[in-house]
């Protein structure tokens, strides 16, 4: 108990002297400026993520990146909309795990042994927030490209009558959903506003997907005015084999996935089997002493 209330009055004290030092402002304006956050972000951003944003901020001037790292970080960065610069984003990484590492203060008192482990949760947790961006990338990435097979027939169909890439994009993003809907409406308003080959390069910049790239392909060569008829076939077809591909892999997961299942609801039985014969035995004991 003693190690308990030192270690909350030196917390307390290594808080006060850090916001005065880095010059925090007080919790009244935190709380407001919290509030308004919320409303802006739209639920992007968590309350500890609008709270620590001043000490990363801080923090970030520490963090050194050299030119091609820090541009394909930024990249990376906002194509998944964290309107956050590479090292502030870092130094949020750092800082989090940092605060998971502090909790090895007290437990050196309290219990000595689990200070490796919560060291080494820490050093997770800066990697897993490290790749966070990355993850949602490649689950952004694979979403689209599913979606992309009924956007090429969608394509093909109308090109029997139009040829208006814009109506082809907005005719389709009516039935779209997910990540694929949000981004051809983005890249309507910008087809809209400017130039219609531009927003495509754009589109395809911001997924980074190869499958993309030959749909924006096709579509720039109809703003040229190229006969694409038996492009959109070909595509057609490469791009239902890819989704026979991935019905097949999702096919093969399935048995693993029931298996671990099985296993699990085995051991379960077991430990509930255990658990009933050891009240048994111990009330059989206790009735003989």
């Amino acid at each position: 108990m003693l190690y308990v209330m030192i270690f909350l009055l030196l917390s307390s004290g290594i808080f006060m002297i850090s916001s005065d030092i880095l010059k925090l402002p007080p919790r009244s304006i935190v709380k407001a400026r919290v509030n308004l956050k919320k409303r802006i972000s739209a639920g992007r951003k968590s309350a500890l993520d609008i709270r620590l944003e001043g000490i990363s901020s801080y923090l970030s001037k520490y963090v050194k990146l050299g030119p091609v790292r820090r541009e394909e970080l930024d990249e990376l960065l906002r194509s998944q909309d964290m309107d956050v610069s590479p090292e502030v984003f870092i130094a949020n990484c750092f800082l989090k795990a940092l605060m998971i590492a502090l909790l090895s203060i007290p437990a050196l008192f309290i219990l000595p042994i689990s200070v490796p482990f919560i060291l080494i949760v820490s050093a997770m947790v800066f990697f897993n927030l490290y790749r966070r961006p990355v993850k949602l990338a490649s689950k952004k990435k694979t979403e689209i490209e599913i979606c992309l097979p009924g956007f090429v027939n969608h394509t093909g169909k109308i090109l029997k009558h139009s040829r208006d890439v814009l109506y082809i994009i907005s005719s389709y993003s009516e039935y779209a959903s997910g990540v694929f809907a949000h981004e051809l409406l983005v890249t309507e308003a910008d087809m809209r506003s400017g130039n219609y080959e531009l927003a495509l390069t754009r589109l395809e910049a911001r997924v980074g997907s190869t499958m993309l790239s030959d749909v924006t392909r096709g579509l720039i060569s109809i703003i040229h005015g190229d006969d694409t008829s038996e492009y959109w076939k070909n595509l057609s077809v490469k791009f239902s084999d890819y989704q026979k591909q991935l019905l097949k892999q999702k096919a093969l997961r399935v048995p693993s996935k029931v298996r671990r299942l099985s296993l699990a609801l085995m051991i379960i039985f077991m430990l509930l089997y255990l658990v009933v014969m050891g009240t048994v035995i111990i009330t059989s004991l206790s009735a003989l002493f």
